[in-house]
């Protein structure tokens, strides 16, 4: 599900516990926020860059997505993003969620991926149409 695209990263936050963390994004020209996400209790984050000398945010980024994970399908996909938590007979822990959902930032210096339990965007919970 497509969320943004075509706008700058200005911040990337984590909250007090450190349990989610909140993006906000700026539109190209103007400047003014376009969008808040929040990702709730984050599971997983990966974060790259390829920031040079002074560069940094506000970043370029191309699209802002999201896709829930189904329950049935959670230990499959954790497995598949080398997820760290693993019991000592090789299943992969899964968080105590109905789903989960997979948020994927992406731009020209920065690519972001974030499996949590739930999205917000401007407020609002993200849910499948």
């Amino acid at each position: 599900m497509n969320i943004l695209e075509d706008v700058s990263l200005d911040s990337m936050v984590f909250s007090a516990d450190g349990k989610d963390v909140v993006f906000e994004f700026l539109e190209l020209y103007q400047g003014n926020t376009i969008g808040v996400i929040k990702c709730l209790s984050v599971c997983s984050l990966d974060y790259q860059n390829i920031f040079d000398n002074d560069d940094g945010f506000a970043c370029y980024i191309g699209e802002v997505y999201c896709t829930q994970v189904k329950r049935a399908d959670t230990e499959t996909f954790l497995n598949s993003i080398n997820f760290g938590f693993t019991a000592p007979d090789g299943h992969v822990y899964r968080p105590d969620s109905e789903n989960l959902w997979l948020l994927h930032i992406e731009g020209g210096e920065a690519v972001i991926k974030i499996v949590c339990k739930a999205i917000e965007k401007n407020g609002v919970p993200i849910k499948v149409d």
